[in-house]
């Protein structure tokens, strides 16, 4: 899935993302009581650096999604004919 992608302009398959995210987090998902609360044991930091990055692109795209939807209600054709 990322081996053709350019690092500069990443274009991915939003569900295959999603998919490959919720992979990783399952596979390093142990976690570890301390007197302050549980702590995720991480045992192999690239992947979870690549896990990281697909969730901060896919939470991108979601608030670009927000913005657009809250932001822009009048560009919808159905919005701008009720004045």
């Amino acid at each position: 899935m990322l081996v053709k992608v350019d690092p500069y302009n990443p274009k991915v398959d939003r569900g295959s993302a999603k998919v490959l995210h919720d992979r990783l987090r399952e596979f390093q998902n142990e976690y570890k009581n301390q007197q302050w609360g549980p702590v995720r044991i991480i045992h192999n930091w690239d992947l979870m650096l690549l896990e990281q990055a697909l969730a901060i692109r896919h939470e991108i795209e979601r608030v670009h999604l927000v913005d657009k939807l809250v932001l822009q209600p009048l560009s919808s054709a159905a919005m701008g004919c009720a004045r």
